[in-house]
């Protein structure tokens, strides 16, 4: 399972945890061909053994890549996120 969140922020899941991802595009060269194709590269921010804790993930993730100035637009930005999240997960 790859769930997209936003943007290059995915999270993946099997039977025993859930991961957040950052999937960006680049282009390899194929070794046996040697032409070049669209591949992907993926960082791993985090294993969780639950959603809740992947969506807390993502929210880490998106806090430590902010650009807020002072704490108060980072609180701002953070509840904004996390109400974002929630309206994604709701049943």
């Amino acid at each position: 399972m790859r769930v997209h969140i936003e943007d290059d922020i995915f999270i993946q899941g099997d039977r025993l945890n859930f991961t957040v991802d950052k999937i960006n595009p680049t282009i390899v060269k194929n070794s046996k061909t040697g032409e070049y194709e669209a591949g992907e590269s993926v960082k791993n921010f985090g294993n969780f053994a639950t959603l809740s804790g992947a969506i807390n993930g993502v929210l880490r993730l998106k806090v430590s890549e902010s650009n807020a100035a002072t704490l108060r637009e980072l609180v701002e930005e953070t509840k904004k996120w996390r109400e974002e999240l929630t309206a994604l997960v709701q049943i």
